[in-house]
């Protein structure tokens, strides 16, 4: 197994590639972040939220797939309060939700969102889990794949447009990207 000489990230992450000198692409992909024009991109995005919002207010504008932690909780409090549009947050429970998880799905709730929690069958998950470990370095394996399927399926399912996720994986943990700072 081989390791990345800045972040220590092993080999086993799907996809993760080094550069001659020992970095993963997660650590290169760091310097690309602070070339991009965050204002021009700001603009980009309040022009496709105002393509997908829902005018009269009935249906949900986007829905934003949420963990339970700090990072989607901020990410549905300020597309709520800062940009105005009314979210259907998914959670897909993990088996071990921590209580501070708990809190942060019920403190969303307070805000004045809706909230799916999926639950999976615990049987499928632990063996998808056990194949996880074993074959790809990651028990958590079924919440990742859960995290990114669920809310396709019920955008899908309620006809809701545009989906808000938090993070780009594949950038942030090292998956070779043709992303462009300038578009």
């Amino acid at each position: 197994m081989k390791y990345c000489k800045k972040c220590l990230y092993p080999d086993t992450k799907p996809q993760l590639e080094f550069n001659g000198d020992g970095i993963c692409s997660a650590c290169t992909n760091v310097k690309m972040k602070e070339e991009i024009d965050w204002d021009k991109k700001r603009k980009e995005f309040v022009q496709i939220l105002e393509k997908y919002t829902d005018k009269d207010g009935k249906n949900y504008d986007c829905i934003i797939p949420v963990s339970g932690g700090k990072d989607s909780m901020y990410q549905t409090y300020v597309m709520k309060e800062e940009f105005g549009l009314n979210p259907l947050v998914i959670n897909f429970h993990p088996l071990d939700q921590t209580d501070v998880g708990k809190k942060n799905l019920e403190s969303l709730k307070k805000i004045g969102v809706d909230c799916i929690e999926f639950s999976p069958n615990p049987n499928v998950y632990q063996k998808l889990a056990k194949y996880g470990l074993t074959e790809l370095g990651d028990f958590q394996w079924p919440e990742h794949i859960g995290i990114f399927t669920v809310p396709v399926q019920i955008a899908v399912k309620y006809k809701i447009p545009l989906i808000i996720w938090g993070e780009n994986p594949q950038f942030e943990y090292g998956q070779p990207t043709d992303i462009n700072k300038d578009t």
